[in-house]
């Protein structure tokens, strides 16, 4: 496994229908082409520039035009010079059924000029909020040293890849090497990060893997010893030809850790074993 570098009801109503001619001077719609939302990140604060943005709220102006996954042609029925404005939106926890507006980007705004059957295309670039709004951390596997320690059990490492064809970015990926039949891995943060109840946080992650893997936090009560919060469980990012790829995901911590009271501090941490092959 590599990681690269580290948001009923019924209606009754009784109707009528009535038909009319569509009104012949009634305008044709402008076209604005999106091929895809891209994120300018500050390495130094952010990390990684990685995005998984798959659909975005699209206005025109203040005035929403709709939701759209992503690459859209949207039609707007209007003309002249204008400000198409996104809000990018992330598959919460890898949900296709969760799209989230993922509170650490920006909007992006972009000048068009729409006329009448015509089609522009835009490239709108999100930032990340600035640090007066959220705090970052990260780890890049680019650095001499890892901010990832090994926990109890462990006896697979995890280490830095170089391998052109196992790096996401940069010099290097952390890779877990599970070569042997009693593998067991387990490798955690010793950040003691702070958590405000009721905030928004996020776990970002660029993983290929040949097997599934665990995502948890280890919780640091006022009194007590840690404890493990179970968050996520990670598939095999394995493809119909058999080829491993990456993939991005952005994990909501704060759903998991919101309710959870007396907790002083958290780490994160992953842990796997090895798949026995029948």
């Amino acid at each position: 496994m590599h990681m690269g570098r580290f948001y009923f009801l019924i209606l009754i109503v009784s109707f009528s229908l009535s038909f009319t001619a569509c009104k012949k001077d009634q305008p044709a719609p402008a076209y604005v082409y999106i091929p895809e939302i891209q994120v300018n990140s500050n390495y130094t604060i952010n990390g990684s520039n990685s995005s998984q943005i798959v659909a975005a709220k699209v206005f025109n102006g203040n005035q929403l035009i709709g939701v759209y996954e992503l690459p859209i042609n949207v039609p707007i029925i209007s003309t002249g010079n204008t400000l198409i404005q996104c809000l990018p939106l992330i598959e919460n926890n890898g949900l296709a059924s969760n799209l989230l507006n993922y509170i650490f980007y920006t909007g992006s705004s972009n000048e068009v000029f729409l006329e009448e059957t015509g089609q522009d295309t835009i490239w709108p670039v999100v930032n990340y909020v600035p640090t007066t709004i959220a705090s970052y951390w990260y780890e890049d596997f680019d650095g001499i040293g890892l901010d990832f320690v090994p926990g109890e059990n462990s006896n697979a490492p995890l280490i830095i890849t170089e391998q052109p064809d196992e790096v996401f970015q940069g010099a290097g990926s952390g890779k877990f090497d599970l070569s042997a039949d009693t593998a067991y891995s387990k490798y955690l943060t010793e950040e003691y990060f702070q958590y405000l109840s009721g905030t928004p946080a996020f776990v970002e992650l660029n993983h290929k893997n040949n097997q599934s893997f665990f995502f948890s936090l280890i919780l640091r009560p006022a009194s007590g010893p840690p404890f493990k919060l179970p968050v996520y469980q990670f598939n095999s990012t394995i493809n119909e030809e058999g080829e491993i790829y990456w993939n991005k995901i952005y994990i909501d911590i704060a759903t998991s850790l919101n309710g959870i009271n007396g907790i002083e501090s958290f780490d994160i941490c992953f842990e796997m074993t090895r798949d026995m092959v029948v």
